[in-house]
This record gives structure tokens, C-alpha cells and sequence, in this order.
């Protein structure tokens, strides 16, 4: 997997997430490459979704960031505007907001603001791409609030794609989706990864997909990193037994297909 050019897009060091003098996420350190996804697991509470928010600007008003390095395309993340993060990054928020009465094919158009107040405008040929792959055809007229839970994640991640940026941040993408969706979509953004040269960062709690996609791995456990490395050197049932704090094991499925699952007690 990955883009023909492995270029360094964005480089964290020693990340850190306060609230008071309290670390919530404590010295992350990340390189974003292009064509290469970044999953980042951890339990419930553990700074996923924190961390995630922080790296785009958004972080809670009680909460502040504190780094000694964060370049995107060398330049200084707090020196850039906001249109110009908007153009370098985009995000798939764990519980995306919108206006009462906003269909989802004008949401897709306002998640294109960065492009709309430049040269750029709408692209509906590469709206038509992400339409059609995802399949979202039907719902187009639909008003956003009339989506399920699996609809409206797909229409997030089609409007994040739709914004055409160099690098993607997906907290939870395959929360809520049935099987065969979830798959689709996995199966979908590794295609979209090949063809344009997307970094994706993930925050997820599936084991399956977030091994077999990604590239890298981060593990949380309590703000901090416990591991991280390629992912086929430190996902593993170890790691996961560290990080959850129960037993997992390597499963077969019809001798070609393999994951990791806990181990019950029961």
C-alpha cells in the first residue's frame, strides 16, 4: 500500500495536551507521509479523539496545546489561517454538526468553503466520483438529519474527501456501519489512498480494519503513548493485551483471512 512518492507532509514532536497542569496527551511524536494511514488506538477516555482536535485547532476552550514542533508542509501550524489549514487538512468529527433543513448535497457544497472563496469552486466531477463510489446517490435530496447513523458517516467522510487535502483525520469512520458498508468503505478509502496520495490519520476501536489499512500505529493508554511503529511490528496480541488489559488472540477465518479478538471470560 501507498503513494509512489513517500513524501514527509507533517511532522509532530513532542505533542502534549494540557487542561490545567494536567496531561490529557503527553509527548506525541508523528510523521505524516503521504499515501500512508496512521491509526490511533486506545480505550475509551484514553486522548484519541483529543488528540485528533488538537491537531486540527480544534481542541475544547479548557484545554491547550502545548508542542515543540508541528510542521505541516514546513511551515509552523500556528502561524497558518484558517483558510489555509482548511486547505492542507480536513476532519471527520466523531459527531458531525450541521444546520436544521441542510440537504446532504448542500452540505457537501459548504464543506467546500476552502475552495469556494478561492479560484477553485465546486468540482463536481470529482463530487460525482465520491458520490458514486460510496454509493450516496439516493440520499443526495435528503435532509441531513433525516440520515441513520451509518448514512451520515459515509456523507462525513464523502464531505471530507470532497475538500481534496493533503492530509484526511477520520475519528471513529466505521462507528455504526453494518458489515458490509464498513467494508465497502475500508475498502474504498485504500483505493482513494493509491489514486490521490490522501494521508489519513484514524482514530478507531475496530481491530480488523485498523490493522489491515493502516501503516502505522499509535497506541494510548491514558494519555500516553505505550507503543507505536509500523503497524506490522507492534499490533499484535501482546500489545493489545497491554492496552486493554485482556487477553487477545490471532484468529483464521477459512485459513486466509486473519484478526485479532479478545478473549472472553465467559
Amino acid at each position: 500500500m501507498g503513494f509512489d512518492e513517500r513524501v514527509l507532509v507533517a511532522r509532530l514532536l513532542g505533542h502534549s495536551v494540557l487542561m490545567d497542569n494536567c496531561h490529557i496527551v503527553k509527548d506525541i511524536d508523528l510523521e505524516i507521509f503521504s499515501g500512508e494511514t496512521t491509526v490511533i488506538m486506545g480505550p475509551n477516555g484514553s486522548g484519541k479523539s483529543t488528540l485528533l482536535n488538537s491537531m486540527v485547532g480544534t481542541e475544547a476552550s479548557n484545554l491547550r496545546s502545548s508542542n515543540e514542533t508541528y510542521l505541516i508542509h514546513e511551515r509552523n501550524f500556528k502561524t497558518l489561517s484558517l483558510l489555509e489549514r482548511s486547505r492542507l487538512f480536513s476532519i471527520v468529527p466523531q459527531f458531525p454538526e450541521w444546520q436544521i433543513g441542510l440537504t446532504v448535497e448542500n452540505y457537501f457544497y459548504f464543506s467546500r468553503y476552502n475552495h469556494l472563496i478561492s479560484e477553485g469552486g465546486e468540482d463536481l466531477e470529482l463530487l460525482n466520483e465520491i458520490v458514486k463510489e460510496l454509493s450516496l446517490e439516493p440520499l443526495m435530496k435528503k435532509n441531513m438529519e433525516q440520515l441513520s447513523g451509518g448514512e451520515l458517516k459515509r456523507v462525513s467522510v464523502a464531505a471530507a474527501l470532497y475538500q481534496n487535502t493533503p492530509i484526511v483525520f477520520l475519528d471513529e469512520p466505521f462507528q455504526a456501519l453494518d458489515p458490509q458498508v464498513k467494508n465497502a468503505l475500508a475498502n474504498f478509502l485504500v483505493s482513494w489512498q493509491k489514486r490521490k496520495g490522501t494521508s489519513f490519520i484514524i482514530a478507531s476501536h475496530d481491530f480488523y480494519w485498523s490493522y489491515k489499512i493502516s501503516h502505522k500505529a499509535i497506541f494510548l493508554k491514558r494519555g500516553e503513548v505505550l507503543e507505536s511503529g509500523e503497524t506490522q511490528e507492534v499490533f499484535n496480541a501482546e500489545t493489545l493485551k497491554k492496552l486493554y488489559d485482556i487477553p487477545f488472540e490471532w484468529v483464521m477465518s477459512d485459513h486466509k483471512i486473519g484478526f485479532f479478538h479478545p478473549v472472553g471470560s465467559l
